[in-house]
């Protein structure tokens, strides 16, 4: 076949309110089991209008009236190698591996022809104008798609074994009979006919029902994006999740598991279908779930309704109790789904962060790819456009975070290590923030309980201009508090909290000169806290608590102290050590856990008493006591993981990155309210290394010792 065989796209008239179609034809013999002597994958590529939410409804009706029913697909790409082909009009078009797959699991479920859209085929992936203006209509493409086909990859035998046992819980149609390979040509030729005749039928009522269903939601939200709130939590849809945990299968459907082992299948399930499924780690499938209408699991040539497999995974976890530790992958999918569909949106910063772990092919999608999910309105900021580089695309989002919020609190809180070639103060969100330190700045638009630029005009940020700025640059203007003279050695990864106290309290202990206090004195103090801290890791690791509860669990809990006044089971005793009294204890043990019991609670003295006093009762079962130790545990692990103790040269205490060095400058930036570690560079330019907490410097100090003429103002340009 010569190259001029090659299908070549017809440019659609407007690529941002146009869309392809690829019309797929029945092949009979792939719908009856047969996998090979089969014919190959061909169709022809049909242009249509979207609905688009933007539209006014009139206009919105009238082109769902001409749009037929159709499939989006949503995979994984897997190897970008166009190793398969299909025929588009009688052309050749090569495609990838795991796209092909796809097609034929769908042909198998398929009665008759089937429209459908997939991005590797739809869009013209070479023509980059036209991939840019896709972007902005995905969110329509899968909200109006009358079913979304989850692809999780090709099937195993244990993989299926969960599929079936999810059916078997949930489905009153199961059917366990699977299609086998046949070569009877009568029984192709008679279910052949069924399936086509059926398909004209099925695809008719399908119409009908998609269009009264989109009918309904142009007359009852007009134009979506003017409805939707902005949601700073996720936390808002715990009863959807609530409604999950509570559903259990019938007597009779347990019966058709009876011989399973469930320990295993929830094993499987979390190992194969979640864990191991690139698909649960993928960027852009988080918006074509959430704003399915109708999705469903493709797995093996079987089906699967997403709110089913995710109500059995639940049963499994909570009322069977037999962990599936990836579940949190999907809590968050879930959540997220249900908020778009009640019209709530949350910040796109935010939404960056709960996708923190997730993965694109081209590092611009880890902003593109949640536009359609965000409530930040669209602006010049954020047009999408691929022939932005990254360094453009990741600036200009950051300079849209700072100018939202009137704040430089968005540099913050992002994973360094591993970053590419940017200028400092521009976040890598290209990186994994999972297995960053824990933020010491909120979440998008939610305040934060830190003040260290003040509370009046200083605490803001402006940004003139933003679409002429230098994006190499930032200029900064702030307040020099210190430099590091002293810093504790580096943990690996794998360490726990209680090793890296131990670190942290014998750097403590040989400074004593700089902290101008006894080392007798200051190192029995320590080994005291050192003790409980290992008391409270081999609590915490002998239950094995931390696949157990999450920041969300937890923070439920409310406020530390008045949650064990409340139970009476949870004692307090007396401890060798009064950290109110010795300054140094108080400022070390605040450096410890960054000075907060929780993402959104600020660490009090009180709450220092409670950790430093809780009894531990004998009944390790104890679910309070177990909640307690969760979050003061959980409050170590956020407070030391991937930071360094650093004390200054005027005896100034706090965590800093462990990217740190001895000589770096502890500042204040106006606008940003916790401080940060610069590095001084050449023509007075600094290198921003990080966020950080420095006791005594987190509400305000630092701007009333400039206001006592103690400190000055000076500017920093950042790159």
């Amino acid at each position: 076949m010569s190259d001029t065989d090659s299908y070549v796209y017809s440019p659609l008239k407007n690529a941002s309110t146009q869309f392809r179609l690829l019309r797929i034809v029945f092949d009979v013999k792939v719908a009856v089991g047969h996998k090979v002597n089969i014919e190959p994958i061909s169709g022809s590529l049909l242009p249509y209008y979207l609905s688009s939410s933007t539209l006014p409804r009139a206009e919105r009706l009238k082109r769902s009236a001409r749009l037929p029913p159709f499939t989006a697909l949503s995979y994984v790409w897997g190897d970008t190698t166009r190793s398969q082909h299909i025929f588009i009009d009688g052309k050749k078009h090569g495609i990838t591996e795991s796209l092909y797959r796809a097609i034929r699991d769908l042909q198998r479920v398929s009665v008759g022809n089937f429209y459908l859209w997939a991005d590797a085929i739809c869009i013209n992936q070479d023509d980059s104008a036209e991939r840019s203006a896709q972007i902005l209509l995905m969110r329509d493409i899968y909200h109006t798609a009358s079913n979304v086909e989850i692809w999780l990859g090709p099937s195993t035998d244990d993989g299926l074994r969960c599929i079936k046992f999810i059916e078997k819980l949930t489905n009153p149609f199961y059917d366990d009979q699977v299609r086998d390979e046949g070569d009877e040509e009568k029984e192709e030729r008679a279910l052949g006919a069924f399936l086509k005749s059926a398909a004209v039928i099925l695809n008719s009522g399908i119409a009908v029902t998609q269009f009264i269903d989109q009918a309904q939601d142009i007359i009852k939200s007009g134009g979506r994006d003017n409805q939707v709130t902005m949601s700073l939590e996720l936390d808002d849809d715990e009863k959807t999740i609530a409604k999950l945990t509570k559903w259990s299968p019938s007597d009779r459907r347990l019966k058709l598991v009876s011989n399973e082992d469930f320990g295993e299948i929830a094993r499987w399930i979390d190992t194969l279908l979640v864990q191991d499924c690139p698909w649960f780690e993928r960027m852009w499938v988080v918006q074509e779930l959430a704003t399915a209408s109708s999705a469903e699991i493709l797995y093996g040539g079987r089906e699967v309704e997403w709110n089913e497999f995710l109500k059995v995974l639940y049963y499994l976890h909570y009322k069977c109790k037999t962990p599936l530790p990836n579940i949190v992958k999907l809590t968050m999918l879930e959540k997220i789904r249900v908020g778009w569909n009640k019209k709530k949106r949350l910040p796109l910063q935010s939404l960056i962060r709960e996708c923190q772990y997730r993965r694109a092919t081209d590092p611009r999608d880890r902003i593109y790819a949640l536009f359609g999910l965000m409530g930040d309105r669209m602006n010049d900021l954020l047009q999408p456009d691929y022939n932005k580089d990254v360094k453009e695309v990741y600036a200009l989002t950051t300079i849209h975070f700072i100018q939202q919020t009137e704040s430089l609190d968005p540099i913050c809180g992002w994973q360094t290590q591993g970053r590419e070639d940017l200028p400092s103060w521009i976040p890598d969100y290209s990186l994994d923030q999972s297995i960053a330190a824990s933020p010491l700045v909120p979440k998008g638009w939610r305040p934060s309980f830190f003040a260290a630029s003040g509370y009046e005009e200083r605490k803001k940020y402006k940004v003139e201009d933003p679409m002429a700025k230098n994006l190499s640059s930032l200029d900064t203007i702030g307040l020099i508090i210190d430099s590091i003279t002293t810093l504790s050695d580096n943990v690996p990864k794998d360490e726990s909290f209680n090793f890296i106290e131990l670190v942290w309290s014998s750097t403590l202990a040989t400074a004593g000169d700089i902290l101008q206090q006894t080392p007798q004195d200051l190192t029995a103090s320590l080994e005291v806290i050192s003790s409980i801290v290992n008391t409270y890791f081999e609590y915490w690791d002998r239950l094995n608590l931390a696949d157990s509860y999450s920041d969300q669990d937890l923070l439920k809990i409310g406020s530390l102290s008045d949650y064990i006044a409340q139970n009476t089971r949870l004692r307090i005793e007396t401890v060798g050590v009064d950290v109110h009294r010795t300054h140094v204890l108080n400022k070390y043990l605040h450096s410890l856990l960054c000075g907060r019991i929780t993402a959104t609670k600020r660490l009090s003295d009180r709450d220092i008493d409670t950790i430093l006093s809780l009894k531990f009762p004998e009944n390790a079962s104890d679910e309070s006591q177990n909640n307690v130790v969760g979050l003061i545990c959980k409050a170590f692990e956020n407070g030391m993981r991937e930071r360094n103790l650093s004390i200054t040269s005027k005896g100034y205490i706090g965590a800093v990155p462990q990217e740190a060095q001895k000589g770096d400058l502890i500042c204040i930036l106006f606008g940003c309210s916790v401080p940060v570690v610069l590095r001084s560079g050449d023509n007075d330019t600094y290198k921003l290394i990080g966020e950080c907490y420095l006791h005594g410097f987190m509400d305000g100090e630092g701007i009333v010792m400039d206001e006592k003429g103690q400190l000055k103002e000076q500017h920093f340009i950042l790159n």
